[in-house]
């Protein structure tokens, strides 16, 4: 714990990604890592010593739930169900937390953004922000994850990945198949940005996000829309699942 308590002061002080030390194990990362967002004279999450969160639970063989998360450390999946908030128009974001930027989201996500990136945590992925600003120009750094969309369309399920919901306006075509990174959010004197900011995955470079876009048009807020020929009517209920990108 002295390892963890000198890296816990230096995150607050410096406004760094949350992660972890990495000689901690998978379980204890997690919990560990929920305790960064408790501030000095606070109460810390009485599961953090057995390696959880207050309000994870396990719920089968290797899966567990944080919040409306749900981690699958066999199958290496972390799942959140949501709803489509755009079937048209510009954005910022592919998904975002209930009350965050739903105006420029594709998805809303029914998710606490600290639930997410403890789940991707648990799945070994290591966030390294990278980001400086909203429309940062130098790239995100950390894992490489995965990103796919499903839904039922005529009672047939449908299944894509999230670059496809995305139109390239320069381009005119659906966003360019590449991997996403999981930078993600910062902590800084008030806790965990994203809990705050709300922001999941967005399309439009931002370091309060989770998870960030990798490709160079990140950098600009005019390049991407809704793919109006493959993103289903507005309330569609989702399901998101992130997984550590293939080695393809």
């Amino acid at each position: 714990m002295a390892l963890f308590r000198a890296w816990h002061f230096d995150v607050i002080a410096t406004g760094a990604p949350l992660q972890c030390p990495m000689k901690l194990t998978r379980l204890a990362l997690a919990g560990a890592c929920a305790l960064v967002i408790y501030l000095p004279g606070t109460a810390a999450p009485q599961n953090a010593s057995q390696g959880l969160p207050a309000d994870a639970e396990k719920i089968g063989e290797d899966r567990y739930r944080l919040g409306k998360v749900t981690v699958d450390l066999k199958a290496k999946t972390v799942t959140c169900g949501g709803k489509v908030m755009m079937s048209k128009g510009v954005i910022e974001y592919f998904a975002v937390a209930p009350e965050g930027k739903v105006h420029e989201s594709v998805l809303l996500l029914n998710a606490r953004p600290l639930h997410l990136q403890l789940g991707l945590i648990l799945l070994g992925l290591e966030p390294k922000g990278g980001l400086r600003y909203q429309g940062d120009t130098q790239s995100p750094q950390g894992s490489p994850v995965e990103v796919f969309t499903s839904w039922q369309r005529n009672g047939k399920p449908v299944r894509v990945r999230a670059e496809e919901m995305v139109w390239d306006v320069v381009k005119k075509a659906p966003m360019d198949r590449n991997a996403w990174v999981f930078s993600g959010s910062l902590v800084d004197k008030k806790g965990f940005v994203a809990d705050r900011e709300l922001s999941l995955i967005a399309t439009y470079r931002d370091p309060a996000a989770i998870v960030n876009n990798a490709l160079p048009t990140g950098s600009d807020d005019s390049i991407y829309k809704v793919n109006e020929r493959i993103v289903p009517r507005w309330d569609t209920p989702v399901t998101v699942t992130f997984t550590p990108a293939s080695k393809e």
